[in-house]
């Protein structure tokens, strides 16, 4: 099985060496975006050989791997220079690295997140290119973020309090770390136990420790067996009452 580095050492030792990593396609398996630099001779034909190319895709498409090559001209490396120097100063902690295709008036940005960077930050550095490169006439972006751990999810979030309550905030954010994923947000967090509390699922206790409801137990699912931690949690709630 092949990985964005295997791929990215495969296409430097056939002669293509790529701008920036090769980036994994979120959209398929198995399917990874390249970005290759082009450049003219002075009778304006591309330094990049099609022919090589084409056999170096083919080679992929026989282990069954699909490559997406995509172009960076003059116009777009001069956009991604100037977008890598505005998340350089704006998103230092968030932001690794970043490259900026474009095609047809079409931009693609892919984004390679720090450990450091919060959930939310997705959201602004997103809009904050989208306004960016809106005043230079490109309006129509797709975006692809990679991060190095998988960012929490409302799943991932409410899992962790049936599995682990009564807890608090600010547990319930180490259980999600020490689970692998990145650092939630205060915002984003507080957000989602307040929205799941309003819906009726959660209940927070006068120690500000978060329980499931019976709603909530029904609506995550429980584990039909006596022992079960949630039949226990369950019979507390209803003590509550």
């Amino acid at each position: 099985m092949f990985n964005s580095t295997d791929v990215f050492n495969e296409l430097i030792s056939k002669g293509l060496k790529p701008v920036g990593r090769v980036v994994e396609n979120p959209d398929k398996e198995n399917s990874f975006l390249v970005f290759l630099r082009t450049s003219y001779d002075n009778d304006g034909r591309p330094h990049l050989s099609k022919r090589l190319i084409s056999s170096i895709v083919g080679n992929f498409e026989r282990e069954n791997i699909t490559l997406i090559i995509t172009f960076l001209d003059e116009k777009a490396l001069e956009l991604d220079a100037a977008v890598t120097a505005m998340l350089s100063s704006k998103f230092p902690e968030a932001v690794v690295n970043s490259i900026v295709s474009l095609e047809n008036g079409e931009g693609l940005v892919s984004i390679d997140l720090s450990d450091q960077a919060l959930d939310t930050d997705t959201v602004t550095i997103e809009q904050t290119i989208r306004e960016f490169l809106g005043f230079l006439g490109v309006e129509k972006l797709e975006f692809i973020f990679s991060t190095p751990l998988p960012l929490s999810t409302v799943t991932a979030c409410i899992g962790m309090v049936r599995k682990h309550a009564p807890i608090t905030a600010e547990d319930l954010t180490q259980k999600l770390v020490d689970a692998g994923f990145a650092k939630p947000s205060a915002t984003w967090l507080n957000s989602t136990l307040d929205r799941w509390r309003k819906d009726g699922f959660l209940h927070r206790r006068t120690d500000k420790r978060f329980i499931l409801t019976l709603a909530g137990l029904k609506h995550v699912g429980t584990r039909r067996n006596r022992t079960s931690p949630d039949i226990s949690r369950a019979l507390a709630i209803g003590r509550l009452a």
